[in-house]
């Protein structure tokens, strides 16, 4: 009698083939693992556009070491920028975001018919809404203000973020022990450059955050702190760490852990931003 053994291998699964079985997951669960493919981080970007050879360091190497790891990496950071403009997804750099837009259209249009069906409105309110993350600033946008921007119901705003989320275009971080509060919705590949160019300014606020989420998600499950009116508290909790994002200057005033900040100061619990992009 010959002994079974299963047939084990790696399948890439991409567009609405892809969402269809991440939609489906459950009927797949005793027979394969699921592993989503997150955007390029910024270290390997780096690699791969820049040619260097850049090792994956631990959060807590990043926490713990920042004056070393500053040092090491220095002429990183004048880097960032390029990467938030065309980072994360790695089209070529001639007609960077032409790909960019017909792969959000594609998106729309024929991967997310594996939800359900698209009509010409739910088509339009989805690249509405991908607009409207994109000019935010942190906590602006909501289920509420979705609805009422795109005149629709507020379950049909929390539709059209469900399916863009599962689809990887946005993603939603909840809050820190409640679920009755709603999630912070983010963009995760560079959207707010590419609907920059239809005129409004960058918010560097939430840039900043963007890239900070969508980095550490990938290594544990951030949550975001938001106390009582008035209250001022930190942004983050990932794991046991409570820690702030912001500007070069920014002060100590919410208490947190660290600070990751846009800058290479380090030293009172600052964290130069940009080496949260080196571990993954």
């Amino acid at each position: 009698m010959h002994a079974y053994r299963p047939h084990v291998g790696t399948m890439f699964i991409k567009g609405s083939s892809a969402v269809d079985v991440l939609h489906s997951g459950a009927d797949l669960s005793r027979r394969v693992v699921l592993k989503e493919l997150p955007p390029a981080s910024f270290r390997e970007w780096l690699n791969i556009r820049k040619g260097m050879d850049i090792p994956v360091h631990s959060m807590e190497e990043v926490i713990s070491r920042p004056f070393d790891m500053t040092e090491m990496y220095m002429e990183l950071h004048a880097l960032w920028t390029e990467y938030m403009e065309r980072g994360g997804a790695l089209y070529p750099e001639s007609g960077f975001y032409d790909a960019l837009e017909n792969s959000i259209r594609k998106v729309i249009l024929e991967d997310l018919s594996a939800l359900r069906e698209i009509s010409v409105k739910y088509e339009t309110d989805a690249y509405r809404l991908l607009y409207l993350v994109a000019k935010s600033a942190p906590f602006e946008v909501n289920y509420s203000s979705i609805a009422k921007e795109l005149g629709v119901s507020k379950n049909m705003a929390i539709r059209l973020v469900e399916d863009l989320s599962k689809a990887g275009l946005l993603y939603t971080l909840q809050p820190c022990g409640s679920v009755r509060k709603e999630p912070k919705i983010y963009l995760t590949v560079p959207l707010r450059m590419f609907f920059a160019k239809k005129g409004f300014s960058i918010h560097l606020g939430a840039l900043r955050e963007e890239f900070f989420v969508n980095h550490v998600r990938w290594i544990s499950q951030p949550c975001y702190l938001k106390g009582k009116r008035g209250e001022k508290t930190a942004d983050f909790k990932v794991g046991d760490w409570i820690i702030e994002v912001g500007g070069e200057k920014k002060r100590r005033y919410q208490r947190p852990d660290y600070i990751a900040v846009d800058g290479l100061l380090t030293g009172n619990g600052r964290i130069p931003l940009f080496l949260f992009g080196l571990i993954y």
